[in-house]
């Protein structure tokens, strides 16, 4: 809960792990202005740059495309063998509907990321968006059926099937992710890939039965 995480900074301000995550429940409230708050915080002590990614997370959920595309250039250029500074750097220019870097972005970072699901979802939802559907529907089949025979988070396969408009089926991952406790969930309110499922009675249930504290 909140009043955890300002005991935690209380024993220990300058733990930044802390306030991170602080941040990122915040962001996950819709409190986007104090999770701000926390990130420039943490970047007055964050000497050797570690939660820039971190930050880019923050600004991604607080819709601020352009500053996070620009963040994310810089972190790919300190260190181009990171896959999630070009997965975020994806979504980005995804956001922005500039599918062609999107795309191009999301390749080197599944490449980077040696296929990772969590990778992999980004790039089919990108690839849906772009108007690709075939690959996106190759993707999210592909990984229907591998689910079957390991765990492979439902949250990140539902952005597949926003991605090609299967928006039921994504709801039904979702709901598996419930019954699975995923803690990506927490995100729910706030994920802009779920804009096109907002106000389907399902979706909105299930953000219902997540209980968020008002």
């Amino acid at each position: 809960t909140e009043v955890d995480f300002l005991k935690s900074i209380e024993i220990d301000p300058r733990n930044l792990n802390v306030r991170h995550w602080y941040s990122l429940y915040l962001s996950a409230m819709g409190e986007f202005d104090k999770a701000m708050v926390q990130s420039d915080i943490i970047a007055t002590m964050d000497e050797n740059r570690d939660y820039l990614l971190g930050r880019g997370s923050l600004l991604y959920f607080a819709r601020k495309n352009i500053e996070m595309r620009d963040l994310m250039i810089e972190v790919v250029k300190m260190d181009t063998s990171v896959a999630w500074a070009y997965d975020w750097l994806g979504m980005a220019y995804c956001e922005l509907e500039d599918y062609d870097n999107s795309l191009e972005t999301y390749f080197k970072a599944f490449e980077l990321a040696d296929g990772t699901v969590e990778v992999g979802a980004g790039l089919g939802h990108a690839l849906g968006m772009a108007g690709q559907y075939k690959v996106a529907k190759e993707m999210a089949d592909y990984y229907e059926i591998a689910a079957k025979t390991q765990y492979l988070p439902s949250v990140q396969r539902s952005f597949i099937h926003i991605g090609i408009g299967e928006y039921e089926k994504a709801i039904d991952l979702l709901e598996q992710a419930y019954d699975e406790h995923s803690w990506f969930l927490i995100f729910v309110q706030i994920e802009p890939w779920y804009d096109p499922i907002r106000g389907n009675e399902r979706f909105d249930n299930l953000v219902k039965q997540m209980n968020f504290p008002n």
